[in-house]
């Protein structure tokens, strides 16, 4: 189920690690709303609108997670180059810019995992803790977290228990405390940075049994970027989001030109480079 999709991009909760000395041996606990008036959470004015579309993406398309998943099985190897530098966190002062990063940072510590690249998640972790942290959910996540990603994060199957466990405490926390806004920026970096490694590594190749999966779910993306359209509407008018809504229409104006089920080179690669292109607006 997409609804993942939060769950998957707000895998900072994961950075939080080592903060508590004990292991948690039952379900962890939901976090209570961020009361702090001056909060980011306290910032995001209402919109019935945009909530009805959230909820009804988050319930209709699958998460990156599968996607990302997806890769090593289907013989990708990994690429250390199509993920954000943990550098440049450093450069994101927005709580715009961070609630983007914190979705793109989220998938690559899963595209990370299941690719056995262990020696990079701590640094990863920490760079999204900070995130976390910034847009007052580092404690939160803390309390749901508590020392499980430390213990284990040397084990894949471990690791994606914790992010299901995740999940559903983050559902509560980010309905809770009103979240909608940074949950869209999550949401919108948590996809496009899913897609960008994806198609980065799928441009060019011949569709072939072991990727045609992949070539598939190429195709579910035009109709998941409809739905995330759908919702970046209700912000068009906020001055920050505007620019990069109009980079994700001419995006999808993009993914309307396909029109079989079979995609050629040309336009795998059109699709690529665009991708490309937002997501370096993202990430700069």
């Amino acid at each position: 189920m997409f609804r993942k999709l939060v769950f998957v991009s707000s895998i900072a909760a994961l950075c939080s690690c080592g903060n508590s000395s004990t292991e948690t041996a039952t379900a962890p606990q939901a976090a209570e709303p961020v009361k702090d008036s001056t909060s980011v959470a306290a910032a995001q004015p209402e919109n019935d609108m945009a909530d009805f579309k959230f909820h009804k993406l988050v319930l209709n398309i699958p998460s990156p997670f599968e996607i990302i998943n997806l890769l090593p099985k289907t013989g990708m190897e990994f690429n250390k180059s199509l993920i954000n530098p943990t550098d440049n966190s450093s450069k994101y002062l927005s709580s715009f810019k961070k609630g983007l990063n914190y979705g793109v940072y989220g998938v690559d510590m899963i595209y990370l995992s299941t690719n056995d690249q262990y020696s990079d998640m701590k640094k990863y972790f920490a760079t999204t803790r900070k995130l976390a942290k910034d847009l007052d959910a580092g404690e939160s996540f803390d309390k749901i977290i508590g020392s499980r990603a430390d213990k284990n994060v040397d084990s894949k199957d471990t690791m994606n228990k914790i992010m299901d466990d995740l999940y559903t405490e983050m559902d509560v926390y980010l309905k809770s405390n009103e979240r909608l806004l940074t949950s869209t920026q999550i949401t919108t970096g948590s996809w496009i940075e899913s897609q960008s490694i994806t198609m980065n590594l799928l441009n060019g190749k011949d569709k072939n049994t072991n990727n045609a999966i992949l070539f598939q779910k190429v195709l579910e993306a035009r109709n998941e970027l409809k739905e995330l359209l759908g919702l970046l509407k209700e912000y068009e008018a906020d001055k920050e989001f505007k620019p990069l809504i109009k980079e994700m229409n001419d995006l999808g104006k993009i993914y309307n030109e396909i029109t079989t089920n079979d995609i050629d080179k040309a336009l795998m690669n059109k699709i690529t480079e665009k991708l490309n292109s937002v997501r370096n607006k993202i990430i700069s």
